[in-house]
């Protein structure tokens, strides 16, 4: 050991010390990428639309300023809240001649996250023609970190935004989040128009909204079951029916399916369209349907007994 410490040169004993300094130092920050977006969305003259905004990292930021221009003569904007993202931060706002500002602002950085930042509420003006539409064009997204400098869009680091638009649908269907359930319905009962509804159960029923909307019952109100089965004699023979309310009047976010079973196992479809015996109008576009099962209940090759139910799913865009 003596040897050793004796034939040791101080120059490589140097060099040994910064280069393991090289190797425990701290590495430089990596780049990082920032995308904000706003969606297409569609919006009926008189309603009220809630129009998010998306960050998808907000990872080391103390500060983000949004600007957001829009046509005043066809929008304007009712209120602005933070969303899950922008919750984190304190928001103010304003709204001046078809600029609505949005600055997030917290001491210290945010060690992650992502989401939804912030929901403007735009209002669309009631003599609004239709097919009319307003650009949601992004005017200003910056960022700073905790020195409360706005430079995180200079060097490697990349900051990208998506505009939206909304666009006015006097006459079709409405369902900005696809949730398969129309906005207006969804306004109506008070249910979110940003989030997906399809399997919420408010009144506790066991009927979830889907199935409320597509039968039009109120998902605030426990129901007793709209559906209702029944008999029908057709060329000597008994069959099963059902009865169930069904939207009408070019609603275009459902499709209707009635089944039935011999056993409880195997659900056979039945042909709505062919197999209707009765219809009803209920008036605010709804209307009640009496379809008639296929398994016959008398004469031969007669079933025990049958079941009929209806399934009611979105259709896909």
């Amino acid at each position: 050991m003596k040897t050793l410490l004796r034939s040791f040169k101080p120059g490589l004993f140097a060099l040994a010390v910064i280069l393991l300094g090289a190797v425990l130092g701290v590495a430089p920050a990596q780049a990082a990428n920032y995308h904000l977006s706003l969606p297409a969305y569609l919006g009926k003259p008189g309603a009220t639309v809630p129009v998010p905004i998306t960050l998808d990292n907000a990872a080391g930021l103390a500060g983000i300023t949004v600007k957001i221009n829009f046509d005043p003569a066809l929008l304007a904007v009712s209120s602005i809240t933070a969303g899950s993202l922008g919750a984190n931060f304190t928001l103010d706002q304003s709204v001046q001649a078809g600029v609505a500002t949005l600055m997030f602002t917290r001491s210290e950085v945010l060690a992650a996250g992502a989401g939804r930042l912030a929901v403007v509420n735009f209002v669309v003006n009631a003599g609004a023609a239709d097919a009319s539409l307003s650009d949601l064009a992004v005017a200003e997204f910056s960022l700073c970190d905790a020195t409360g400098v706005i430079d995180l869009a200079g060097g490697a680091n990349t900051l990208t935004q998506t505009n939206g638009k909304l666009t006015v649908n006097s006459f079709g269907f409405v369902d900005n989040d696809a949730d398969g359930i129309e906005d207006g319905w969804e306004a109506t009962y008070g249910l979110s128009l940003l989030d997906n509804n399809q399997l919420g159960d408010a009144d506790g029923d066991g009927q979830p909204n889907l199935l409320e909307y597509g039968l039009g019952t109120n998902p605030n109100l426990a129901n007793a079951n709209p559906q209702a089965v029944g008999t029908a004699v057709v060329g000597g023979v008994r069959f099963l029916t059902l009865s169930f309310p069904k939207l009408s009047g070019g609603q275009t976010g459902l499709s209707y399916e009635v089944q039935e079973t011999a056993n409880l196992k195997n659900w056979l479809a039945v042909d709505v369209f062919a197999n209707t015996t009765a219809t009803q109008d209920q008036g605010n576009g709804v209307q009640t349907v009496t379809v008639k099962g296929n398994l016959p209940l008398s004469g031969s090759g007669a079933v025990p007994r049958a079941f009929m139910r209806v399934k009611v799913t979105t259709v896909l865009p």
